[in-house]
């Protein structure tokens, strides 16, 4: 079986397969089977990649507004603050990759794309630095 296939067959039998940080996420977990498992054990990076790709197609050109509704993290390059960020769509995924990087909400993207590149970066430093969120002054 093809990593193609596998996720073919995970995806007629109602699964939902995405990537969080480093690890493959099945939903519902009923789908795999002894033999499924095998097969994800065994083509885990022929599938990571092709979900990859799957994703880079599908948010080359997403909106932030957009990104907002999805359950998705990325790792980018942030030609903004000219560095390798993580970006994704709700709080709740920040915990799972904080060790990994420098990560954004979809809501602190748009923030920080509002502003000039300049103090951007300046506050990409200090979210680097101190972690942290940014939030808009009221």
């Amino acid at each position: 079986m093809t990593s193609e296939e596998l996720l073919r067959q995970l995806e007629s039998n109602g699964a939902t397969v995405s990537i969080v940080g480093d690890q493959l996420r099945i939903s519902p977990k009923q789908v795999i089977t002894p033999e499924i498992m095998q097969q994800l054990k065994l083509r885990k990076d022929g599938l990571m990649d092709l979900l990859k790709q799957r994703a880079a197609r599908k948010w080359e050109s997403i909106s932030l507004d957009q990104l907002e509704k999805e359950d998705i993290a990325m790792n980018i390059k942030s030609v903004l603050v000219d560095d390798t960020i993580w970006l994704v769509s709700n709080k709740a995924l920040t915990s799972k990759l904080n060790k990994k990087g420098v990560v954004y909400t979809a809501n602190e993207a748009k923030l920080l794309t509002s502003l000039p590149k300049n103090t951007a970066k300046n506050l990409h430093r200090f979210k680097k630095v101190f972690n942290g969120e940014i939030k808009e002054k009221k």
